[in-house]
Parts: C-alpha cells; structure tokens; sequence
C-alpha cells in the first residue's frame, strides 16, 4: 500500500526494506518486544543504513515520505506475526522529530489505524537523542496525545554524550533503550554498574521502563539484571533479520537448519535477498564516499556482519555460573 507519487521500487526491489530483531527478557529468554531496523536501497548508491541516511533525510520532508512507507510496512508486519500466532508486546518503528511537527498528526494516525484494523498498542514509535536537545513543547504534547490514544515510545541511545539526565524528565516516553556504548563500561569497574544503577532509579522515577542495547554475553545480562533492568537486545539476543528467521527463543544451530531446509516455498526469495545484500556492499562504501558527503564506510557497514548461526560469544558459552539460565535463549 504505497502513497501516491511515493517512489516504492528501486530496481525490482522495494526502496524500504525493513529487517528486525528481538528484544529479549532476561529471565525468560523470550522475544517480548520486537525492533525494527531500515535498509534504504537507492538508484545510484546502493543499499543505505540507517546511520547513513537518516539526518540526510532529516534534513527536509523526505524523512515524513520515508516513515510514511516504513509504518506501513510494520503493520504488515505486526498483522503477520499476529496471524502466525507470534508472541509480542509491540513492534517499533523510528519516528523522525519533524514527523511529530506535521499537522494532524493525531489524525492521521488514527485514521490509518482504522483504515489497517491495527491496535495502537502494537505499536512503539522510537525517538533519537535528539529529542532531549532539539526537543520542544509542541514535540512533548504531541507524544502525550499519542500516548493516550495507545501508542508506545521509546527513547533509544541514551547515556551518550547527547543525553543530559535531566532533559529526560520533559518528555513522557515509555521505555528508555540505553545505549550499546554505555553497556560496554560493564564489568570493567564497579563504578560502571553503580552508574547504571542510578541511572535506571531515575527512569524508573519517570515511570518509565528500561531497555538495554549492545548486550553481548552472559555477564552483562546478569549486571543488568541485577540493577532492575528486564529487557536486553544485543549479540545475545539476536541481531537483524527478515522475519522469516524471526523466532521466540535463539534456535541451535543444528535445529535452524532443518528448519530452514523444510521451508523450501519461502527460500528462493530470502537467497535473493541476501545475495544483493551481500552484492552491494561493496559498491555501497563507494558510492557513499563519491556521492554523499560524511557517508563513510563504517556508517554503510554498520553492524550486520554476524552471522546466521553465530549466537553467543565464546565467552557467554563457557559461563557454568550464570544466575541466567542460558538455556532460555535456546529454543524449545
């Protein structure tokens, strides 16, 4: 369901294309929540990153066009899992600043609600740290009225340098994702847990729950539970894929792959997928360097490069002591 004068195919493919993972609780090892994560295939640059072409987009109305095509493609997805009987909480979706400025925002919402038959509830619209600096008035009422229709929100990457602790208190968000660079302190000193501690009182003051991001083994799972968060995505919980490979726990090895082999009907287009993933890589990091000015290799490179069956660091593995069962996070 494409907007008219919406650009939806860039070569054969869709010009959004949207992969997904799980976000985990701790102490059941299941999926409770589901994040999104966009791909932008273009004419002349190949496939983009979200760290790639978001503030471009930003920059002018053509990030509203793109989140218009994304949240269409999550209640697809939300109605899919839904129909396979998938367990989740939500599904969330990157909801740029300038979306929240549009007029009848409320409205237009709503009336895409009802015209899909989506609960609001399924839905959890995550918000950049850029709120806490550029954020207004009118970007915290509009939160607040979406709220109280049913729609979640999500501050992600906070604990950066971009996160004053303080700014948090202005705007009524729901959940809070700390940052992958804030997680990788753990273990190093005790100071570290401490602060994460003290940062998770202060959310949890805002009536607001805790996520965090970047979580790559066992150890920290357990530091994290053990300062009150429940809810962990990272290396350990899984990182993005279509939503073929999307399941409640993390599946052995071994098992993904008689499962994967009994699903002959839906193998032929993932293999394409990730055969032009894979193929334009390359030309990615070029075109971005000749084309885009401060689009560079790391940015396009991102953080898809573990594999299908690589589940838990060596490190996670040989944990015999874990207060977390790591058998949660095979599957059934």
């Amino acid at each position: 369901m494409a907007e008219e004068g919406i650009v939806t195919r860039v070569g054969g493919l869709r010009a959004v294309e949207m992969y997904y993972r799980g976000i985990r609780e701790f102490e059941s090892g299941d999926i409770t929540f589901v994040q999104s994560k966009t791909r932008l295939n273009t004419p002349g640059m190949g496939t983009l990153m979200p760290e790639t072409f978001r503030k471009v987009a930003e920059l002018s109305n053509q990030c509203v066009s793109l989140f218009e095509l994304e949240i269409r493609q999550a209640i697809d997805m939300i109605k899919s899992l839904q129909e396979k009987e998938f367990y989740f909480r939500w599904l969330s979706l990157y909801m740029p600043l300038r979306y929240l400025e549009t007029k009848s925002v409320q409205q237009k919402l709503m009336d895409l609600m009802d015209e899909t038959g989506t609960d609001t509830n399924r839905l959890c619209f995550e918000l950049s740290p850029e709120l806490l600096l550029n954020g207004t008035n009118v970007h915290s009422t509009v939160i607040e009225q979406l709220r109280n229709r049913g729609f979640h929100f999500m501050l992600t990457d906070f604990g950066g340098i971009n996160s004053p602790l303080m700014k948090l208190a202005y705007f009524p968000v729901d959940y809070v994702m700390l940052s992958q660079e804030m997680i990788s302190y753990l273990g190093k000193d005790e100071r570290s847990l401490s602060a994460v501690s003290s940062i998770v009182d202060f959310i949890e003051g805002m009536e607001a729950d805790v996520i965090a991001d970047g979580v790559a083994n066992l150890e920290q799972a357990e530091q994290l539970f053990k300062a009150r968060v429940r809810f962990g995505a990272g290396s350990l919980a899984g990182r993005y894929m279509t939503e073929r490979y999307l399941r409640r726990k993390k599946a052995e090895p071994g098992k993904a792959a008689d499962e994967d082999a009994d699903e002959t009907d839906e193998t032929t287009d993932e293999a394409v997928d990730e055969a032009v993933d894979e193929a334009s890589d390359g030309a990615v990091d070029e075109a971005a360097d000749e084309n885009s000015e401060g689009m560079t290799e790391a940015a396009v490179a991102g953080s898809e490069n573990i594999s299908e069956d690589e589940y838990f660091s060596d490190e996670a593995a040989q944990n015999e002591d874990s207060e977390i069962d790591e058998s949660l996070f095979t599957e059934e």
